[in-house]
């Protein structure tokens, strides 16, 4: 156990459960490459507007309407920005709306706002849990969690908000929900409930909160227990590989439905 040197975070244990390798490249490997898409950048700068306004100019600067990323204006304003992420006038503009969108929505403001002294956001957490018998140092970052209400909320951005069982089952929110509600019972010993607020970034800007099933945090408490042992027997063989084997594949059913059409018109 004494080689586990950062606490374990929900994002870490997610990667595992796609793939060994996604969890070293993402979390482990010490020369990763730390690259923000625009979509992530655009993820960001919505949850510093909604969590951190006070902070938004302090860490973006927008790109002003028309510029492009090379010639002597870029080059100077570049050096202006200096260490703040620089947006486009585009992704700014979306980011904007989506946060407008929330700031209407009455089931988010109830979500969001409590009284100051209850209300911590973009809280870094840490605790000692188990995984079965096993002693493990959890942490990690919740991005709201009111102490009045007992709830733990965290924002979501997506392009499209039709599928929400997919959006979740894609992410391993069961995996998050499971963690954070988890450390609430350890650090507090009370029990809190966790919501996700969903903000579609594409118009028409919809806003949506769900909380997981009874059966679904289950699920993922068990997961998370296995993961996490996981994690920690490859940790001590530093072993990140995957497969291992020669695997049989069998096509998808859309494809056998597929030649069956084929083989009728033949």
């Amino acid at each position: 156990m004494e080689l586990q040197t950062k606490p374990l975070s929900a994002s870490c244990l997610k990667s595992l459960a796609k793939s060994p390798e996604h969890c070293y490249a993402n979390h482990l490997d010490p020369n990763r490459e730390r690259t923000e898409s625009d979509a992530m950048q655009l993820g960001s700068l919505i949850h510093c507007m909604i969590l951190e306004p006070e902070m938004l100019h302090r860490r973006y600067v927008k790109m002003p309407e028309g510029m492009v990323r090379r010639g002597a204006k870029w080059d100077d304003f570049k050096v202006e920005a200096k260490s703040l992420s620089i947006v486009k006038s585009s992704i700014w503009q979306k980011a904007e709306e989506a946060v407008s969108r929330v700031k209407k929505d009455d089931m988010a403001a109830s979500l969001l706002q409590g009284r100051k002294r209850s209300v911590q956001k973009e809280e870094q957490v840490s605790w000692i849990g188990y995984a079965d018998e096993m002693r493990v140092h959890y942490g990690g970052y919740i991005d709201l969690v009111n102490h009045t209400t007992r709830r733990i909320v965290d924002i979501k951005t997506t392009s499209n908000a039709d599928n929400l069982s997919k959006l979740a089952s894609d992410g391993r929110w069961d995996i998050q929900a499971a963690q954070y509600i988890d450390a609430m019972s350890a650090i507090r010993d009370e029990r809190y409930r966790m919501f996700f607020l969903v903000v579609e970034v594409n118009s028409p800007f919809r806003i949506r909160a769900v909380e997981l099933s009874p059966d679904a945090l289950r699920a993922g408490r068990k997961d998370r227990t296995r993961l996490t042992k996981e994690f920690m027997d490859r940790l001590e063989r530093n072993d990140w590989s995957g497969g291992g084997c020669v695997s049989e594949l069998d096509m998808p059913a859309w494809f056998s439905r597929t030649l069956e059409n084929v083989n009728e018109q033949c």
